[in-house]
C-alpha cells in the first residue's frame, strides 16, 4: 500500500481469544492491544502505520 511516508507493507492476521490475551515477544512489539475498526475507520486513533486506516477502512468499510 502506498502512504505519503513512503511505500509499505501490512499484513493483517485474525487471531481468536482463548481465555488469555496476546503475549507478543515485548522484543518485537513495543505495545499491542485492541483498537475498534470503526474508532480507526472514523479518525478516532491515528495507527502508528499511516497506511494502517487505509486497510482498515478496506477491511470494515461503514
Amino acid at each position: 500500500m502506498d502512504d505519503p511516508h513512503g511505500a509499505s507493507f501490512l499484513a493483517v492476521h485474525r487471531w481468536t481469544a482463548v481465555g488469555r490475551p496476546p503475549r507478543p515477544d515485548p522484543r518485537e512489539i513495543v505495545w499491542c492491544g485492541f483498537v475498534a475498526p470503526l474508532t480507526v475507520a472514523a479518525g478516532g486513533y491515528t495507527p502508528l502505520v499511516p497506511a494502517g486506516a487505509e486497510a482498515v477502512r478496506r477491511l470494515f468499510p461503514l
